[in-house]
């Protein structure tokens, strides 16, 4: 994982010191094309078939996600809806109208967090991450 130092300071006390801080940065953005071709390179299932997994693999996410589901996808982990509402006095005024926003929440599988757990941790400048983006290793 890239990261790069960030200084922080305290919004509520300006007397306090700013502080640095360790915050993660994306060094690349896969689109949908690439992990297509990515998968199609990795196994010998052709590319046509890997894009029609993938875009039925979108339309029963959201259809089971809009009726409130969990949807268990393996070691790849999980992904439910969510969402967030103001609070209100009395559980009658709980309506539809206080939920401001919907979300989807990812929960990574085993072997997403066991990835993490032994990935290491790389600190870089915006110059390195640059360099990187211009020629990426090969999977």
């Amino acid at each position: 994982m890239a990261v790069v130092t960030k200084e922080m300071g305290n919004k509520f006390i300006s007397s306090f010191p700013n502080i640095n801080i360790a915050t993660s940065v994306s060094v690349a953005d896969i689109d949908f094309d690439k992990l297509c071709d990515q998968v199609t390179s990795q196994d010998f299932v052709p590319r046509g078939i890997v894009k029609a997994v993938l875009d039925g693999m979108i339309d029963v996410l959201c259809t089971y996600a809009s009726i409130g589901t969990t949807i268990r996808l393996g070691d790849f982990g999980s992904i439910r809806p969510g969402l967030n509402s103001r609070s209100q006095d009395t559980a009658k005024a709980v309506t539809a109208d206080v939920v401001y926003r919907q979300k989807l929440i990812f929960v990574p599988g085993m072997r997403l967090k066991n990835m993490m757990k032994t990935s290491g941790v790389t600190r870089v400048t915006i110059e390195s991450a640059l360099s990187y983006l211009s020629s990426p290793p090969r999977p």
